[in-house]
């Protein structure tokens, strides 16, 4: 048995020393803040007699590790979105996101065509996709240069950048298709068509009607709350750490020694940490570029809102001369949101190249923007009973082409630098 350090008290640092728990080891978390949970929190809103969550909402139900963390601390009330029904907003109209598409790709021309998304010439330019015979893509690109070249800017501004943007607060001509769309990588290594292999990739994949999506009944902000209701580990909060240095034996952290330590925190953050233990991996880590996202919650009353609110909510393509990139319709997507008098908007403004930082806005600023924005989507007054404003200043990390190298340069200093 050996003691270790994990800096950093959000989800990551916090199943870091549950791991490490499980394997026989002392842990100690420092914490710069007062309290756990990092990004995952929940707060009121006025109108509102719950809590609602302040980031995110869920986790992918389809990979494992969260489900199985859930089973082992003994969650297993967990509750999934009651729509997969989502929109786009295009050419100022809510267009449907088609079904028959993998993160963004296009698997049937004729839905596509049927959704409005795209003009005739769009669909037109995709079709020539049918008949690529591009070789197998070995180097890593962005989304926007692979998907623009084969499918034309209509598929990547409509389909594809929605949906990446509003995951990773980014632009698709600047994130890596191998780090942040895997799918659309492994149709690209083929070689060929991309609709095609996406087609081909969807018809494999057993029909499920298991959800993709799932959170914890109490919310996501219970999880980090109730693991840490199970760890044994000394929690310090309030703690910077100083620069980590070597021993023989490990790494000194604070005023201890470990055996070992893991850095939780944000990549700038963890550059800082390790810039004396392991220089190199720190000056990798500083090239890590962020962006940061504004999140406007809404509380209106339902009998006000006169517009159906069939679906999860809405991405916004970039070029439809919107401030706001994206809009939950939170009480239609959460069953435990809806408290039949209210609906709940969650509204993200912000993205990498956005000419305007909205985290350094008023909140009376975003509030003004949102609502207009989601009145024009809307069509009609969103009069509002309860408005919350959350700033995610510099808190998307942005993977640029050459990522998953970059990682492993830093593993591989890591390793070196280590006892």
């Amino acid at each position: 048995m050996a003691r270790y350090a994990v800096i950093g008290a959000g989800i990551a640092g916090l199943s870091a020393a549950w791991e490490l728990e499980r394997a026989g080891h002392d842990v100690v978390v420092f914490e710069a803040a007062r309290e756990i949970g990092g990004k995952l929190k929940r707060s009121r809103v006025r109108g509102l007699a719950f809590p609602l969550e302040d980031g995110a909402d869920a986790f992918l139900a389809r990979v494992p590790d969260a489900l199985e963390l859930c089973a082992e601390i003994g969650i297993d009330e967990l509750v999934h979105p009651a729509t997969s029904q989502a929109w786009v907003w295009s050419e100022e109209r809510l267009n449907p996101l088609p079904k028959a598409q993998l993160l963004g790709l296009p698997t049937d021309l004729e839905e596509l065509a049927a959704s409005g998304l795209l003009s005739p010439d769009g669909v037109a330019r995709a079709a020539e996709d049918l008949d690529s015979d591009a070789p197998p893509l070995t180097d890593d690109v962005s989304v926007g240069e692979l998907v623009r070249s084969r499918l034309g800017d209509e598929v990547c501004d409509h389909l594809v950048e929605p949906l990446l943007g509003g995951i990773n607060g980014g632009e698709a001509d600047g994130l890596s298709v191998q780090a942040c769309a895997p799918q659309i990588w492994a149709c690209a290594t083929r070689g060929g068509s991309l609709i095609r292999a996406a087609a081909e990739v969807k018809a494999r994949t057993a029909p499920s009607d298991a959800p993709v999506f799932a959170a914890p009944a109490e919310g996501m902000a219970s999880l980090p709350r109730q693991l840490a209701d199970h760890l044994r580990s000394e929690i310090r909060f309030g703690t910077r750490t100083p620069p980590l240095t070597g021993h023989p034996d490990g790494v000194h952290v604070g005023d201890g020694d470990f055996a070992g330590v893991v850095v939780a925190t944000p990549a700038d953050v963890a550059g800082t940490l390790l810039a004396g233990l392991a220089p190199d991996a720190a000056s990798v880590l500083a090239t890590t570029e962020f962006a940061s996202v504004v999140m406007v919650t809404v509380v209106a009353r339902a009998d006000a809102v006169d517009h159906p609110l069939d679906g999860s909510g809405v991405v916004v393509a970039r070029d439809a001369g919107l401030s706001i990139t994206a809009c939950s319709f939170g009480s239609s997507k959460w069953e435990h949101w809806d408290d039949g008098r209210n609906v709940v908007f969650r509204i993200s403004l912000g993205h990498d190249g956005d000419p305007v930082d909205w985290s350094t806005h008023s909140n009376e600023d975003l509030t003004s923007v949102a609502l207009a924005d989601l009145e024009r989507l809307l069509g009609v007054p969103v009069p509002t009973v309860g408005v919350r404003v959350g700033r995610w200043a510099r808190s998307f990390p942005q993977y640029r082409p050459g990522h998953l190298d970059r990682t492993a340069e830093v593993r591989a200093a890591l390793d070196a630098a280590g006892p």
